[in-house]
């Protein structure tokens, strides 16, 4: 499995916030193994674990526990790659965080982020896949709310609750400050949670041709994160599934290749087309019965099954179990 990787713009930002408290970055960044050259190829990404150890390293730098809500004011739309500007554009928020969800490895690759309506609410949770510290997951929390308020025009556009799963620090004020609504520590998730009526605001900057138009570049750039056939076919299948399965000819067109090309290519690398769709399905099966409350009717259609009843028996084929035992497996006490 690849080490999972965050883009180097990403740590720009808390490059900036290091130097605004007028601390040497650049030597906590060779402390931490990561080369600053590499901060002049936007395209560029650095491990995940050298990340981490910079957050551990300027947060005791900064002597700040909170240090991780000082970086959002530094984060950009263009620090996100294309995302932030397909964000930007997006018709609601509630479709910005659908994107976000979509195509948060961009950003990272050492988490998932699951947006899901709860009555009245809408919760984007964010699920770790690696190792990755809490200031990491602090600053990702505080990024997308500051974004919300960017995104919105709004300062006032807080959330309604904020899910950290690290215990209170001594002196959580800061938190309160920064999130304005109410910050619950010591809880089983990362999350934050919204109003539907916030969510299904317009954004004012909404421009389907531009969101689409960095849909795009996004799609190419997390294609390119694995180089070969598997990884490109996962990903535009990946992509593909809420709009129904997608056939080998659909892919290999958005590839430039013909169907028997493509295929020719998987077989060498020991994979087939139908299996590698099944594996993209079942993946995102488990995560969603796993971390998330999305119903079965919504996975079904959103792993682009046309009912119910096929979902249910191809996941008894891959696990041996139906969707909802997995489910009550997955989510009963150790």
């Amino acid at each position: 499995m690849n080490e999972a990787t965050t883009i180097v713009t990403w740590a720009i930002a808390v490059r900036a916030a290091l130097n605004a408290q007028q601390i040497d970055a650049d030597r906590l960044f060779a402390e931490a193994g990561l080369d600053v050259s590499k901060l002049n190829d936007p395209n560029a990404r650095f491990p995940v674990s050298g990340m981490s150890t910079l957050w551990e390293l300027a947060t005791q730098a900064s002597g700040d526990p909170a240090f991780p809500l000082k970086v959002p004011q530094f984060v950009q739309p263009g620090t996100l790659h294309g995302l932030g500007l397909a964000l930007f554009a997006s018709a609601t928020l509630a479709d910005a965080l659908q994107r976000l969800e979509r195509f948060s490895h961009i950003v990272s690759t050492a988490a998932h982020v699951i947006s899901r309506p709860q009555g009245e609410e809408l919760v984007i949770e964010f699920v770790p896949t690696s190792q990755v510290t809490r200031h990491a997951m602090e600053a990702f929390i505080a990024t997308t709310v500051q974004f919300t308020r960017m995104m919105l025009q709004d300062p006032n556009a807080n959330a309604i609750r904020i899910e950290l799963k690290n215990p209170a620090p001594a002196d959580h004020e800061t938190y309160r400050q920064f999130f304005a609504c109410e910050v619950c520590f010591g809880q089983a998730r990362w999350a934050l949670v919204v109003g539907r009526e916030q969510a299904d605001r317009p954004l004012p900057l909404a421009n389907s041709a531009l969101a689409a138009a960095n849909d795009d570049v996004v799609q190419r750039y997390l294609a390119e994160l694995e180089n070969d056939i598997v990884g490109k076919t996962r990903q535009l299948i990946l992509d593909s599934l809420a709009s129904g399965l997608p056939s080998i000819e659909l892919i290999a067109a958005k590839l430039n290749l013909s169907a028997r090309s493509l295929q020719r290519q998987l077989n060498e690398a020991n994979q087939s087309y139908t299996q590698l769709r099944e594996s993209v399905q079942r993946d995102m099966a488990q995560n969603w019965l796993r971390h998330s409350d999305r119903s079965l009717v919504e996975i079904t259609f959103r792993l682009g099954f046309s009912d119910q009843s096929n979902f249910s028996k191809a996941f008894k084929r891959w696990t041996g179990l139906t969707p909802g035992s997995y489910r009550e497996q997955a989510k009963a006490p150790a």
